[in-house]
């Protein structure tokens, strides 16, 4: 990258003015936003400038490894996997995999714990009719998920087909749903720990701010699909070191996105969708109308927050699309009187996620700048 875009000085060394263009080309290649404020700092921090100013290539490399460590540290995996997860139609799952208890059936299909006979490793193998009203749908989740590669995002490992079903491979998250959590606690009558809610929705913002990157939007965030598991600190499962204890998923679970069935491709400017896409109770109210935005996105994590802090959503939209533009059109208020009990710097968050507004909304790397996911992000570094 540096080499591209330097240019030579009269004194036959190289230097970097155009920051704007090689940190565009960081931000692809590490998967993230923002380089080029690291390299305006670099420069800004230079004992001595290079000859015609910008960036050296000592000064670009420091940078650049400054970068590299910040994204391992937040996403545990520097650099993006290029291999593509391609069919294996030649294959009957049933011959590398021996399928275990039922972890969950619904309209999709069902979903069965299994171990690789070669490894012994564990998965949740997705089963999915095959419908021609689904295909689309599936062929979505299965490009999505070939492109995503996140410790929060569930990893597609590979995908079968047969002439009656699709099987997906994915990882196993032993912790169940974040809404199974939810429901426990309520029955018990205990409120979720802030600490615990604050680690949760920064795993998720992670996760959502590494989707968008991509450009693209979830569209179905919902406590449904926020799977937890045990893990000694947040990595993913299975990549925890020999002989370590894993933490009760109460105490610190391992957060991964689920689901991205209805995902959709964003390009700014451009927020036009055919229909409506989502779960009434977790849709923006600009999605009725159909229009996808990665605040969309956040709007559904604040409706996400809210749920852990009060144990209520708060709204009650319509499913019938008439119904909800009308609903929203009379300008719902939210019963904060539900989060009374919960800190003011969690209620904060929450509030800016749910502006009806869009523009007013927080994006997601801005959420995880807010001082409620922050103390979540100093105490994990300190259990690292």
């Amino acid at each position: 990258i540096f080499s591209r875009r330097a240019v030579e000085t009269e004194g036959g060394g190289s230097v970097l003015h155009v920051l704007d263009a090689a940190g565009l080309e960081l931000d692809i290649k590490l998967g993230i936003s923002g380089s080029v404020c690291t390299l305006r700092h670099f420069v800004e921090q230079q004992h001595q400038l290079p000859e015609g100013g910008g960036l050296g290539v000592d000064g670009f490399c420091e940078a650049f490894w400054d970068l590299l460590w910040h994204v391992q540290r937040d996403f545990c995996q520097a650099l993006p996997s290029e291999g593509a997860v391609g069919p294996d139609s030649g294959s009957n799952p049933q011959e590398v995999y021996s399928f275990g208890k039922l972890l969950g059936e619904g309209t999709y299909g069902k979903v069965k714990l299994a171990h690789g006979k070669a490894t012994g490793a564990e998965r949740a193998i997705k089963m999915i009719p095959k419908r021609d009203q689904r295909t689309s749908s599936l062929e979505v989740e299965i490009e999505r998920l070939r492109i995503l590669d996140h410790p929060h995002i569930v990893k597609l490992y590979e995908h079968y087909e047969d002439a009656n079903q699709v099987y997906l491979v994915m990882d196993f998250c032993s912790g169940g749903e974040l809404e199974g959590l939810i429901k426990q606690r309520k029955r018990q009558g205990q409120r979720l720990p802030e600490s615990l809610v604050s680690d949760i929705m920064r795993q998720v913002m992670l996760a959502i701010s590494h989707v968008h990157v991509r450009g693209i939007v979830h569209l179905d965030l919902k406590s449904t699909n926020i799977m937890l598991t045990k893990s000694r600190r947040t990595v993913p499962p299975g990549r925890v070191a020999e002989g370590a204890t894993l933490a009760n998923v109460e105490e610190r679970p391992h957060v991964m996105v689920i689901d991205l069935g209805v995902a959709q491709i964003f390009r700014p400017g451009n927020f036009g969708s055919k229909k409506p896409c989502g779960t009434p109770a977790t849709m923006a109210p600009e999605v009725w109308c159909g229009e996808v935005h990665p605040k969309a996105d956040v709007f559904s994590c604040g409706v996400v927050l809210f749920e852990m802090l009060s144990f209520a959503f708060p709204f009650r939209c319509p499913y019938i699309r008439e119904e909800a533009l009308r609903f929203w059109a009379s300008s719902p208020e939210i019963d904060w009187s539900k989060v009374k009990k919960a800190s003011g710097d969690s209620v904060g968050l929450c509030r800016s996620m749910l502006m009806r507004k869009r523009s007013c909304r927080p994006s997601a790397p801005e959420c995880l700048k807010a001082h409620f996911l922050k103390d979540s992000d100093e105490e994990g570094d300190g259990h690292e």
